[in-house]
């Protein structure tokens, strides 16, 4: 090819390269629910939990903390930042516990009191009744919360408004400083927001973390302050962690890129092949980032984070191409030459792989979809487009194979490998620490300084604990609130009992319409109250018609509509419904009942009626889920392997060979697995994942090693096999330095494997002759 259309074949390529990495820059959403990692449901308890994942309910929730300033000037931050942003229509609602909020609040909830108040009894409106609660506001009016109530006795004499905001406000409510919520400590002031969009958009989730930084940042300079913000939740965790993978990702992609071209600078002596390395490479990267776009219309993060990671074996095809150049031989006799052999290594990679891909889970299928449309689309590459653009191949300078000669002082065979194989599958089985991790939160990638602030939060601010719920389903909506009243009040005896700390229902905030019916029907008529109160209150200094507010509201609460589903989404707690009460895709509804502080959770199931009612351990839900497709998945993944095996023989055409080509892999697997063990502890999918990738690569440097050569082909092998592992090793020993877990774990996982089957591989290959034909 002349060096005209050497130029327009690498124009072309680079441009469709551009073209297509600015289109999926563009267009390809990326999400980070872990709902995405967690298979179909084998049950009603295993659907419910990936379907409330999914639905992302409470998703756009945020906790948010000042500090770093006296109580007063954190609590008028605080006022500041609720004031300036309640209008924005970014922010659904932000509540700091300020006057504001209390009263909107309060305001909702006298106008619906009598359809509210668990304690509508017709005795209450008895002329004795009445007396009775008459005489305990006069006890009251001396309390400190004389002010609120001497602004509701009018129209509440009966104390329905402050009986139902206790109830609401739980067991814990937040402790209030200077008129807004503050932690257990004092110093830090709190608030919840909740955000139009749901925690999965992060773009949104980002605006809206900056119009609060805005809003602080413009209080501080008001008052020459420097209050600190500090946020947790869904999306500020999605933005914290895209934010730490972006700048990871380019800090470690430039170190790494700098040191394997300074590698590959010193084994070509030309920047020309260093250049082109990185073609096949990118054509990878988005030829996968392609196929998980076209099949799943989204990617998730992790796979991104993971997937680019996983190609970075692809960068092995052009080592191998270049490591294999000879000055006398044209460059597309020479990936003739070594096209069997890298075709068979990359398709036993993608077998494997394909158990992923076909796992029927959508994170995992991702990763497995990019990994092999990558490999392939790289391998491609290299095949029919990279010795277009070479002209004069130079041989490699460094004598990198040299580092076998250690090696071959130990005579080849099985014996060393089998005696590793047996001692790393002994440490397997002594080893106390368990196997596999199966915590749903080991999949994530928030650090756990993230979570463990969080947890402080929620606390703090009296979130429930998100593990135990109580789930109750039905047909129609009304048979899912009465079935609701009667759970809680079950609920309330165990709370009664100490066996929980609290509950949450919805039934607080809609009760059933046969029980609305029932407490309005406890209103005596209009003339009838006024006789009994006037009863009530003779005696009591209390001036003629100062409860005319309160006869005129019974009067309208006999009339008016009850409560239903649109009537509540207008109002201040719109958002806890959302989370409590749903309608699910077959048309049925569950309402979800969250528990505070349960002791003894056997007892508490042992109490429920067992017909649509259940409660749901979210944590062993997860986990069983998680074990029972992992051994799905082990077993496709041993399907995979006798696939590869036969393939092998067939390919290798030897018994022999092949297992001298399948023994390291085996062996490096099943070290690395030990070795993760003993650093990390369990096992987790992302392990599993990686083994992979080990396998594969370790499985390239067995083929490579095992061919039939001359003597000079034999040391361009090992040069290319020693390179590709010094590649890798470069590339994922700095992605083990991450902070982010996930990440750390695969490049350590990676870095351990590719030195491990290295060795293995060099020692169990067949120095003299070999069965695997050009």
């Amino acid at each position: 090819m002349s060096r005209l259309a050497q130029w327009a074949l690498l124009g072309a390529w680079m441009s469709v390269l551009l073209i297509a990495g600015a289109l999926l820059g563009a267009h390809l959403p990326v999400r980070s629910d872990l709902s995405a990692f967690l298979p179909d449901g084998r049950n009603a308890q295993e659907s419910l939990l990936r379907e409330q994942l999914q639905a992302g309910s409470g998703s756009g929730l945020m906790l948010a903390a000042l500090s770093n300033a006296e109580p007063a000037d954190l609590a008028a931050a605080s006022a500041a930042i609720a004031r300036q942003l309640r209008e924005d229509a970014h922010i659904l609602r932000i509540e700091n516990g300020d006057e504001t909020s209390r009263t909107a609040l309060q305001g909702w909830v006298i106008d619906h009191r009598y359809l509210l108040s668990a304690q509508m009894l017709p005795e209450r409106f008895t002329a004795e009744g009445l007396r009775e609660a008459l005489a305990q506001r006069l006890v009251d009016l001396s309390s400190p919360a004389d002010v609120v109530l001497k602004s509701l006795l009018p129209r509440d004499p009966t104390g329905e408004v402050l009986g139902i905001l206790d109830q609401w406000s739980g067991d814990k409510p937040p402790r209030r400083r200077h008129g807004v919520w503050f932690d257990r400590g004092g110093t830090h002031a709190l608030l919840l927001i909740e955000t139009a969009a749901p925690g999965f958009d992060l773009d949104a989730q980002e605006a809206v973390i900056d119009r609060l930084q805005a809003a602080l940042q413009s209080h501080n300079d008001e008052h020459a302050s420097s209050i600190a913000l500090s946020l947790t939740g869904p999306g500020p965790f999605g933005v914290d962690i895209r934010e730490r993978t972006r700048s990871q990702s380019i800090l470690f992609s430039s170190l790494a890129s700098l040191c394997l071209a300074t590698l590959l600078l010193l084994v070509f002596r030309k920047a020309a092949p260093v250049l082109i390395c990185g073609l096949p490479l990118a054509t990878g990267i988005l030829g996968g980032a392609l196929a998980v776009w076209l099949c799943f219309g989204y990617m998730h993060g992790i796979t991104l984070a993971f997937g680019v990671t996983v190609l970075g074996v692809a960068i092995d095809y052009p080592i191998h191409f270049f490591g294999h150049c000879e000055s006398d031989t044209a460059p597309r006799i020479t990936i003739r030459q070594i096209w069997k052999t890298l075709a068979l290594g990359a398709t036993s990679t993608c077998i494997a792989y394909a158990a992923m891909a076909l796992s029927g889970v959508d994170g995992l299928a991702q990763l497995g979809i990019f990994t092999i449309a990558g490999l392939l689309s790289a391998l491609l590459a290299v095949r029919f487009l990279l010795p277009s653009l070479i002209t004069a191949p130079r041989e490699t300078a460094l004598p990198l194979g040299s580092a076998f000669r250690l090696l071959d002082a130990v005579p080849a065979g099985f014996g060393l490998g089998t005696l590793l194989l047996a001692a790393a599958l002994l440490g397997h089985a002594t080893l106390h620490a368990p196997l596999w991790q199966n915590n749903l939160a080991s999949l994530s990638p928030i650090p756990q300084d993230l979570l463990d602030r969080d947890q402080q939060m929620r606390e703090a601010i009296g979130a429930p604990e998100p593990r135990y719920q109580i789930a109750v389903t039905g047909q129609d909506l009304q048979s899912v609130l009465t079935r609701s009243e009667s759970i809680g009040t079950i609920l309330q005896q165990q709370v009664t009992e100490g066996q929980l700390g609290g509950y949450d229902s919805i039934s607080r905030f809609l009760p059933a319409a046969a029980t609305q019916r029932q407490r309005l029907a406890a209103l005596p008529e209009a003339e009838m109250l006024a006789e009994r109160l006037q009863q009530a209150g003779e005696g009591l200094p209390f001036r003629e018609g100062y409860f005319a507010p309160f006869l005129a509201d019974t009067a309208k609460a006999r009339t008016a509509p009850l409560l239903d589903l649109d009537s509540l989404h207008q109002s201040p707690f719109a958002s806890r419904i959302d989370s409590l009460l749903r309608q699910r895709g077959d048309g049925s509804w569950v309402a979800l009942m969250p528990l505070r502080d349960v002791r003894q959770p056997s007892v508490v199931s042992a109490a429920l009626p067992g017909e649509q009612v259940w409660l749901m351990d979210l944590k062993s839900t997860s986990e069983s889920m998680i074990a029972h497709y992992r051994s799905s998945m082990l077993f496709s993944i041993l399907l995979a392997g006798i696939a590869i095996l036969l393939m092998a023989f067939i390919g290798l055409r030897s018994v022999r060979i092949g297992l001298r080509v399948l023994a390291p892999v085996v062996t490096a697997v099943a070290c690395t697995a030990l070795a993760m063990r003993l650093l990390q502890g369990p096992l987790n999918l992302f392990h599993l994942v990686s083994l992979l990738l080990v396998g594969g690569l370790v499985l390239d440097y067995a083929l490579f090693l095992n061919r039939v050569e001359s003597a000079a082909q034999r040391i361009r092998s090992r040069n290319a096999v020693v390179l590709c592992a010094l590649s890798t090793l470069t590339v994922f020993g700095i992605l083990a330095l991450s902070d982010i877990p996930v990440l750390r774990a695969i490049g350590a996982t990676v870095a351990i494997g590719v030195i491990t089957g290295l060795l293995l591989a060099g020692l169990q290959a067949d120095r003299n002759s070999g069965v695997c034909q050009n």
